[in-house]
This record gives C-alpha cells, sequence and structure tokens, in this order.
C-alpha cells in the first residue's frame, strides 16, 4: 500500500461513480446506528468533491486516546457501553445502479483513520477498508499525512495500550459505534451535512462547485478525471496573498466581474447560482460534444468533441475537435490550449465540462501574464531567469508587497484592477495598446487610495459601480475605445485631486496607509521613468506633482 510508505494510493477515489448523475424520483433519508464492523462492510467510498487528507498527529492522537481510555477495566460490573465516534453522512446511490458505492459526504478523515488502523492490525478483509486502502490521492499533502500517521499508529500498537489493543481487536470492531445517515439526494446529503457540521469547517459554495460540475460531465469518464485533476492543482497553487488559485480566479476575478458587468452589487453573489448546473442530466444515449462558444455563435465553434491525454502537462491533457462549415465542406478544428477556447468572460454557462473549461482558460491567461503571483507551496512557480519582466508584472508585486498594510479596500483595488486587466486581454489580446492601458488603469483605480480618506470595500465597490466601469468596458468595440475610456476617467480623478490645498495633501501624506504605498510607488512615478506614464499625462502628472515628486528623495 503506496501511500502508508509516502506513495500515491488512497487518492482519487471512485471518479466514475462521482461522474454517474442517475438519482431517484425521490430523496429517501435512512438514520441507524452501525457498530464499526456494519460501517466497513458498506462499500464506502470518498468522492471527488471532498477535502484533502489533513489529519495530523494531534487529531490520530486524540482518537487514540479515545479508545485507549475505552479498553481501560470498568469498575462497575455492568457491561461496557460502546464507544461513540459521531455521525457519519452518505450519499448512497440508487439501487439500480450496478456496482454502488456510499459517498462519504461527512466523516472523511475518521473513516480513513480508522481504515489506517485496522490495516496495522491485520484487518484487512472488510469491503471498506479493501477499497479505501486500494484508492488513490493526487495531492501529496494528503500522501504524506496518511503515512506519517499509519508510522505513528504502528508505534503506538507497540506500546503496551496499543499492545492491549492488538489483543482486543475483534471487540473494537464491535463497540466502535456511530450514527450513519443515508441520504439518496446529493443536494440534500449536502445541506444536511452544513446544518450538522456547526462545529467544524463547513463546505462552502466554492466547495461544492467542482462536485456539480463534475456531475454534470457529459464526455468520457477520463474527462472528468482530467476536470477534476485540473481543478485540483489550480487548489494546490496559490496567489501572493495567499489564496488559493481556483478561489480567487473563481470568485474574485470572474464572479464578481461577471456581477459587475450587469450592474448588480456583489455582495448578492452567490456562487451556485452564477455557476449554477443549467444543462439537463445526461443520458446514455446523449451527445457527448460540449458547448464551448456563447449560444449566439449559432454552430460557429460552438459544439466541441474532447479527448483526454494524461501523458501530457495539467493544462494540455485535453484535445478539443469541432466540425466547421468551409464552402460546403465539413472541416476539422483542433485545439490543444484551453487559454484559446472560444469561451468568453461574460457568456452564460451551462456547466459541466464548460465550468471547468471556463475556469481553466482564465487561469491559465492569468498565470501567463502574472507568472510571479502564482505560488507552489513557499516557492514562485517561475526560475528567477523566466521571470517576467513586463510593467503590469512589476506593478503587481509592488502592490502585492503593500497590501497587508493597508485597510480592507486596498485587496479589493488589486481585485478590481486584475479583472479590467484580465478583460482586456480575454477580449483584445496583448496588442500594442495593452501597457498602456494597464499603467493607466492602475493610475485610476489606485488613485482611491489617496482621494478616499478610509478605503473601505463598500467605498470601492460604491465608485465602480457608480461610473459602470465594467458595463462600459463591455460596450467598447476596439481597445482604443477601452484606453480613451481610462482616460476618460482618470481625468475626473485628476480633477478631484486638483482641488486638494496644500495642507490637505500634507495632511493625506502623513497618514501611515497612504505614506506606505506612496514610498513603494515612489520610482514607479518618478518623471520620465516610464513612457507609459508619459505618454498620458493627466492622472499621472498631477499624482506625480502633488504625492509622488518628493517621495522618491524620502
Amino acid at each position: 500500500m503506496s501511500a502508508l510508505s509516502g506513495g500515491k494510493a488512497m487518492g482519487a477515489f471512485c471518479t466514475a461513480s462521482a461522474l454517474d448523475h442517475r438519482e431517484p424520483a425521490k430523496a429517501a433519508v435512512t438514520v441507524a446506528t452501525h457498530r464499526l464492523r456494519e460501517l466497513v462492510e458498506r462499500p464506502l467510498a470518498i468522492p471527488e468533491y471532498q477535502r484533502r487528507y489533513c489529519w495530523g498527529p494531534e487529531q490520530v492522537a486524540m482518537l487514540l486516546a479515545d479508545i485507549e481510555q475505552w479498553l481501560q477495566p470498568a469498575e462497575a460490573t455492568s457491561p461496557q457501553a460502546p464507544l461513540f465516534l459521531g455521525t457519519i453522512i452518505l450519499h448512497q446511490e440508487p439501487a439500480e445502479i450496478t456496482d454502488t458505492k456510499d459517498h462519504l459526504v461527512d466523516g472523511q478523515q475518521r473513516c480513513l483513520t480508522l481504515v489506517l488502523l485496522l490495516h496495522a492490525l491485520g484487518v484487512n478483509e472488510p469491503l471498506a477498508v479493501k477499497q479505501l486502502l486500494q484508492a488513490e490521492f493526487p495531492d501529496s499533502q494528503s500522501q504524506q499525512n496518511l503515512a506519517a500517521n499509519f508510522q505513528q499508529i504502528k508505534h503506538y500498537l507497540a506500546t503496551e495500550p496499543g499492545i492491549r489493543l492488538q489483543n482486543d481487536k475483534l471487540a473494537l470492531l464491535d463497540q466502535l459505534q456511530f450514527v450513519v445517515i443515508s441520504i439518496s439526494s446529493i443536494d440534500q446529503a449536502f445541506a444536511f451535512f452544513d446544518s450538522q457540521n456547526t462545529s467544524g469547517k463547513r463546505l462552502s459554495d466554492f466547495d461544492l462547485l467542482k462536485a456539480r460540475h463534475l456531475r454534470a460531465v457529459v464526455s468520457d469518464a477520463s474527462v472528468g478525471i482530467g476536470c477534476s485533476n485540473l481543478w485540483e492543482a489550480y487548489e494546490r497553487q496559490k496567489v501572493g496573498n495567499g489564496q488559493r488559485l481556483a478561489y480567487f480566479l473563481t470568485e474574485q476575478i470572474l464572479a464578481r466581474t461577471r456581477v459587475r458587468q450587469r450592474g448588480n452589487k456583489v455582495d448578492d453573489l452567490q456562487l451556485v447560482k452564477e455557476f449554477a448546473v443549467q444543462a439537463p442530466k445526461p443520458t446514455a444515449d446523449g451527445p457527448k460534444t460540449i458547448q464551448l462558444s456563447p449560444p449566439t455563435a449559432v454552430s460557429f465553434y460552438r459544439d466541441w468533441n474532447v479527448s483526454h491525454d494524461a501523458n501530457h502537462s495539467e493544462a494540455d491533457v485535453f484535445t478539443f475537435t469541432t466540425l466547421v462549415n468551409v464552402n460546403g465542406s465539413q472541416v476539422a478544428v483542433e485545439e490543444r490550449s484551453v487559454s484559446r477556447l472560444p469561451l468568453q468572460l461574460n457568456q452564460p454557462l451551462l456547466g459541466g465540462e464548460q465550468f471547468f473549461f471556463y475556469i481553466a482558460k482564465y487561469t491559465e491567461l492569468y498565470k501567463q501574464h502574472f507568472p510571479l503571483d502564482i505560488t507552489s507551496g513557499n516557492s514562485t512557480l517561475v526560475e528567477p531567469e523566466q521571470q517576467n519582466a513586463t510593467l503590469h508584472g512589476r506593478l503587481l508585486q509592488l502592490h502585492r508587497a503593500v497590501e497587508q498594510g493597508q485597510d480592507a479596500g486596498y485587496s479589493r483595488l488589486i481585485e478590481i484592477w486584475l479583472a479590467m486587466l484580465v478583460f482586456y486581454l480575454d477580449r483584445f489580446a496583448e496588442d500594442e495598446r495593452f501597457a498602456s492601458f494597464a499603467t493607466l488603469a492602475d493610475q485610476y483605480v489606485f488613485s482611491l487610495r489617496i482621494t478616499e480618506g478610509s478605503l473601505r470595500r463598500s467605498t470601492v465597490e460604491n465608485h465602480f459601480a457608480t461610473n459602470e466601469i465594467f458595463a462600459d468596458l463591455l460596450q467598447c468595440p476596439s481597445s482604443l475605445q477601452a484606453v480613451a475610456l481610462i482616460e476618460k476617467l482618470s481625468g475626473t480623478q485628476a480633477q478631484a485631486l486638483l482641488k486638494f490645498e496644500p495642507a490637505q495633501v500634507e495632511k493625506t501624506k502623513k497618514r501611515p496607509v497612504i505614506r506606505r504605498y506612496l514610498k513603494a510607488f515612489a520610482s514607479t512615478y518618478a518623471a520620465g521613468n516610464s513612457p507609459h506614464l508619459n505618454s498620458h499625462t493627466s492622472l499621472a502628472t498631477v499624482l506625480h506633482a502633488k504625492f509622488f515628486k518628493d517621495e522618491q528623495h524620502a
């Protein structure tokens, strides 16, 4: 069992089962008391949406201590009561499906640790023990935790209470007790888990996106596995503020930008509704093609076949093919890069594979243009000699450096500026005007750090909602109009700054959060430092003259 020695066992649990979409007409809920012996005879499986195995030495020690205390001779003459180990919530597949599984919605950590214990005790015959020991974890942290915890259990079994446990291992099967709740509806299982799990970390709307969309996959099961693995890779990587890359791009850049473009409030965002599964449940004889381009594209680049090849790197494991009518003939078009797929940031989404490829397109676009902002563990994903030296890349690094010491709204400014750049790159690519757009957008967005005394998130959102920046960008037919729009908004900010009297300027510059920002960006706003600052001078000139001129010498 390679996971127990640091390998990849106990991992991508039961993917094919997670991709099965058939549900019974009516949800059934059963509640029963199970001994450990009964629980491990069930076909337990851990679905793709579950979190990693994250129990460490402390949790394992607590479980073993509970069992050890239970094994102590009782003073009373009455029979020893079973040891209750909490509630297990299962999503139970319909009986008509062959090779059914009981998916663990709640109880993953306890069940896996008990499987490690039973394996160490030599109890390998129960069905659940066999199945879970043969599964695989793709992420290294789960593998390390499994291996370390197995070694901890083996060391424990060599102690006096551990030897006593070995002698009573059959009693262990009969005396550990659980309440098992089996629910046939996956959505009801999630809701029940959320209502029960008030003390631990809840599955958020973001955590459930993967599960919901995996269940809507219509092509080959291997494509679903590839989508799951790609999502996991984005989960392991982080952006400069420490957030998971998948979460940052999905909610803060993509979902919030879609909401802003519609003129709605970001506070009203609900991820499960924004990225709802709209497609009907797939059937065995239904079409296996997926829709990538928006419905308005009619048949042009609309319906695609997808294949998966695990031998390629993360974002290149998929091959997309479609047929295009050229002069009355059907011509096959093939694409291997998710970043070039004909998906649009604001398009309606059906879900399933389309959702995963949508997230992948913009994540890969972000990684391509902001490689220094992406880390894996504690290190950047690019080598020093390969680091991006673009102006927008350097600006983001400066913003990340001062982000921690700023008001809450500063992170929202970074988010909005990045969203504007992602929108531009998606719409117009990195053309000859992009550098100017990135610099102008930076000047415009972050001028709020100076004009607003207290930079709250609500202040930031209200400003950009009032100016309808994202809705107006959506209407720009070319990059020329997009740059002109930012120049116009920058002019308005310049006029507001010109009204600052000298005393007000000095008072503003003395505020610690603003002074930190000014010092970080002093060299960027130095006269003659950048052609992009000098080619559009209105806001840049005012900022330099009133706030940055003396900072570069401070």
